[in-house]
């Protein structure tokens, strides 16, 4: 079953979005004038696994995991992408289901790399570039 109430999702990630802002608040202070070795240390290490992990979670959220009524996850889902600098949920979550609805059909599924892509990322560094911009890859896609 891909979608269905997971009841400890919503409990998660709201730990971890709180977790996430309180960091934000903790380090601001140090973000002034370019920041300082603390502040960019604490956003490398913790601001990005936690974006990572909120992104991922969100994931879950689309497939209505955190609540059982539908627009509960919806509303949830765009809390959770609060601390991320581009609004995605909505769109996220249309396109991933259609992913799932028409999987493996070229030109639906957004999911499958384009003809540059393939090309591209067919190499090991290929590979690499594609783990750390996961993202921004998907992010870039035609839909």
């Amino acid at each position: 079953q891909l979608m269905g109430h997971e009841p400890l999702t919503k409990y998660i990630v709201a730990v971890l979005l709180a977790i996430h802002i309180g960091i934000g608040i903790y380090i601001r202070d140090e973000a002034l004038y370019g920041g300082t070795l603390k502040f960019w240390a604490v956003v490398y290490v913790f601001g990005a696994s936690l974006a990572q992990i909120l992104f991922l979670a969100n994931h879950e959220v689309s497939h209505n995991l955190a609540f059982k009524k539908q627009v509960h996850n919806k509303i949830f889902g765009i809390i959770a992408n609060g601390p991320m600098l581009v609004p995605y949920f909505i769109s996220f979550k249309e396109y991933h289901n259609e992913h799932h609805k028409e999987q493996g059909t070229d030109g639906i599924d957004t999911d499958l790399p384009t003809e540059f892509e393939a090309r591209l990322l067919s190499s090991v560094p290929g590979k690499l570039l594609f783990c750390f911009f996961n993202t921004w890859i998907y992010a870039g896609r035609p839909v």
